[in-house]
């Protein structure tokens, strides 16, 4: 239980470093590459990512 916990937590810095990101390049006038990242980025990517950096 501690592990998921863990695992949310650091999704939720993540998503939310990511939407200060495209917020800030879209109040830069760079909406299009925020489209394409936000498309090339999924939840199972997303989720690899979580189990690389706990290293499972």
């Amino acid at each position: 239980m501690e592990e998921i916990m863990k695992k949310l937590g650091v999704a939720f810095v993540l998503a939310s470093g990511l939407l200060g990101y495209s917020l800030s390049a879209r109040a830069e006038g760079n909406e299009d590459q925020v489209n394409q990242l936000m498309q090339s980025m999924k939840a199972q990517d997303f989720l690899k990512v979580l189990d690389q950096f706990y290293g499972k």
